[in-house]
């Protein structure tokens, strides 16, 4: 295969700036398994009653507030109304987010960038854009050209901590890197 340095960069690169933009992302995942506990929290947080959770936002607002000390006398100088925070339903729509989406699932920010890359290099170098389905064939661990390039690309350019939360596995496991990456070839189409 060998990919050269720029290759190499240039895949890191995708990976590394997707990270940021996947930040939510990865934070909805988190939420999804932790579900149960905001459940919890949002039974608790309607059991308050309404001065009790007047407080709580009050305090918030206090909290994110720059320079919340008192202004005039007794008055406290907010930014934010304590009225415009409502925890309980923050919680409830965080509660929602966690119960999934449909589709490909990424694990890991920026892998799906990462794949993307690795495939456009694939076709740079004169290929054409082939996507087979490892889930279809009747040799289900048969690995098409194009998937096998990016695998190769891929384990050579992103830190084996990467693979492993992407496929689930400690070490990272080739076959289910290889379902990660044929689910990602074909979910983006024609790169090129």
């Amino acid at each position: 295969m060998g990919l050269s340095g720029e290759e190499i960069a240039r895949i890191r690169r995708a990976y590394l700036a997707a990270g940021p933009l996947n930040f939510e992302r990865l934070a909805f995942q988190k939420v999804r398994a932790e579900r149960k506990a905001l459940l919890k929290f949002i039974e608790a947080w309607d059991k308050l009653d309404i001065e009790e959770r007047a407080a709580v936002s009050f305090e918030l607002a206090r909290m994110i507030s720059p320079d919340s000390g008192e202004a005039d006398g007794d008055e406290l100088s907010l930014s934010v109304d304590p009225h415009d925070l409502d925890v309980g339903l923050a919680a409830f729509q965080a509660a929602q987010l966690g119960r999934g989406q449909s589709g490909n699932k990424v694990r890991e920010p920026g892998f799906r960038e990462a794949v993307r890359e690795a495939a456009q290099i694939w076709v740079d170098r004169g290929n054409e854009w082939s996507r087979g389905n490892i889930f279809r064939e009747t040799n289900r661990n048969k690995p098409y050209p194009m998937l096998t390039f990016v695998m190769d690309a891929l384990l050579a350019a992103l830190p084996s901590e990467a693979i492993a939360r992407a496929t689930l596995g400690n070490p990272p496991d080739r076959t289910e890197l290889m379902r990660a990456v044929d689910t990602q070839l074909r979910s983006s189409g024609n790169a090129g």
